[in-house]
């Protein structure tokens, strides 16, 4: 299994994701290696308190990222597509070491994950608005498309990549920030993934990600 953590050590971060900035905290759980049960190393257990925190920075960013235009955002997540892309094999490596898949299973849900990429980095570009026929002559309806605010984005273990993407890359495209908390089974791939979107380009608050262990997971639920 080392070999294999060499060849992903890039990806593998240990550290919780707060406005852009690796988060730790004083109390750790172990993510390990379903089929040996051998550790892959250990990831914050966050505190009610530091989730709160990164919510807050989820809202301070969320303006600026709706402000941006349809297409700009488009072409954020298009990068980070070309970056799950590049990062393909390295990616269904650090599933299987969380999740337990097949390597062919692994390499398939990349695949799958990019798709949702590539769906949502061109609908960005398509979030129109409507005129809608009024009841009389003197009036106008319009409809406006506005982000929302900041999502909460829960995930488990199953699709570690997939899940992540198909919620975090629509929230975006629609001009929301993200908190992802994804399963405590298998927060590396949630991780990975948003360390890719930063390199694409993803601006600092807008993606963040909350790590808790299963006892944490309830309270952490409720902020």
């Amino acid at each position: 299994m080392q070999r294999a953590i060499g060849t992903i050590s890039h990806l593998l971060k240990s550290k919780g994701i707060l406005n852009g900035e690796l988060v730790t905290s004083s109390q750790t759980y172990d993510v390990s290696n379903p089929a040996t049960n051998e550790k892959i190393c250990s990831v914050p257990a966050m505190s009610q308190s530091k989730v709160r925190e990164v919510i807050a920075c989820a809202g301070a960013a969320q303006m600026k990222w709706s402000l941006q235009t349809r297409n700009e955002r488009g072409r954020v997540i298009r990068r980070w597509l070309d970056m799950v892309k590049g990062e393909r094999h390295a990616l269904a490596t650090l599933v299987t070491l969380e999740s337990g898949k097949v390597l062919a299973e692994a390499l398939g849900e990349v695949d799958y994950t990019a798709s949702y990429l590539e769906w949502y980095a061109e609908a960005a570009r398509r979030i129109y608005g409507e005129v809608i026929p009024a009841p009389s002559r003197d009036k106008q309806l319009l409809l406006y498309r506005q982000a929302v605010g900041p999502c909460a984005l829960i995930t488990s273990w199953n699709f570690p990549l997939a899940l992540v993407i198909r919620k975090s890359a629509a929230a975006l495209a629609a001009g929301c920030s993200v908190v992802v908390k994804p399963s405590e089974e298998t927060p590396l791939s949630a991780l990975a993934l948003a360390e890719l979107g930063e390199q694409a380009g993803i601006p600092r608050g807008v993606l963040n990600v909350v790590t808790s262990d299963r006892g944490g997971t309830p309270a952490v639920g409720e902020e």
